[in-house]
C-alpha cells in the first residue's frame, strides 16, 4: 500500500492502494514491465513508470494491475481524467477490483465529483469491508458535502476497525466541531494526540478554541 502523501492531505487523507504484479507464465514479460514501473514510481519517476505500464499493456491488454498502477502514477501527476480512465479500465477487466474503485474515488474528489467518489468508496467497502481508508475518505467526501452525520458515522466505523487510526480521530473531531459538539471534538483530538504525540502542536490551538466555545466567559 502506498503511504499517505501529506502534500495531498488537505483533500484526500488516505491515498492510493498500490498493486504489485501478479506473474503469469504466459505474460511474464508484461509482469516484468509492471514491476519495473513500480520501481520507477517509488523513485518518483512517474513518466518512467507510466511508460513501463504502457509497455506492459502493449504486451498484455488484459492486465488490470497495469491499468490500476498507471492510474496511480497519473494521479500523482494530477492527471485525474487520465487516472480515472485507467481505473475504469481496470474495473472493466476485473469488476471485483476493490482497490481500483477506491483509487478512482480518490481521483474523482479533486474534480469535485463527490457523488461519484462516494459511490466508488461504497463499492470498495462492499468488496472489502475492512478498508479503513475507504471509510475515512468517504467520510471526508461527505464532510465536503456538509453531511456531517454521515461523515461521523464513517469515521466511527473506521475507528471500530482500527482503534489506533489517528487520522480518523482527527477527521471526526473536525466534523464534530462543525456540528458544535465541542466536547466530542476535543475528546477526538486528544485521542489523536495520545496516538501521535507530535500532533499536539497543530491540534492545541483547535482544542483551545473549542474549549473557549464550550466554556464561554
Amino acid at each position: 500500500m502506498k503511504k499517505i502523501n501529506l502534500k495531498h492531505a488537505a483533500f484526500i487523507l488516505v491515498l492510493l492502494v498500490f498493486s504489485g504484479a501478479v506473474v503469469r507464465a504466459e505474460n511474464s514479460q508484461a509482469a516484468a514491465y509492471v514491476n519495473q514501473g513500480i520501481v520507477e514510481f517509488n523513485k518518483g519517476n512517474y513518466d518512467g513508470a507510466i511508460a513501463d505500464y504502457t509497455q506492459a499493456l502493449a504486451i498484455d491488454p488484459q492486465d488490470a494491475i497495469a491499468y490500476q498502477n498507471r492510474g496511480i502514477a497519473k494521479d500523482d501527476q494530477k492527471d485525474y481524467d487520465g487516472a480515472i480512465a485507467d481505473y475504469t479500465q481496470a474495473i472493466a477487466l476485473n469488476p471485483q477490483y476493490a482497490d481500483a474503485y477506491y483509487n478512482r474515488g480518490n481521483a474523482e474528489c479533486p474534480k469535485g465529483s463527490f457523488d461519484g467518489a462516494i459511490a466508488d468508496y461504497t463499492q470498495a467497502i462492499a468488496l472489502n469491508p475492512q478498508n479503513v481508508g475507504a471509510y475515512v475518505n468517504r467520510g471526508f467526501t461527505k464532510d465536503k458535502q456538509k453531511d456531517y452525520d454521515g461523515a461521523i458515522a464513517d469515521y466511527t466505523q473506521a475507528i471500530a476497525i482500527d482503534p489506533n487510526y489517528a487520522v480518523a480521530y482527527d477527521c471526526r473531531g473536525n466534523a464534530k466541531d462543525k456540528q458544535k459538539d465541542y466536547g466530542g471534538a476535543i475528546a477526538d483530538w486528544e485521542n489523536e494526540i495520545a496516538l501521535v504525540p507530535s500532533s499536539k502542536e497543530k491540534l492545541q490551538s483547535k482544542i483551545d478554541e473549542a474549549q473557549a466555545k464550550l466554556n464561554p466567559r
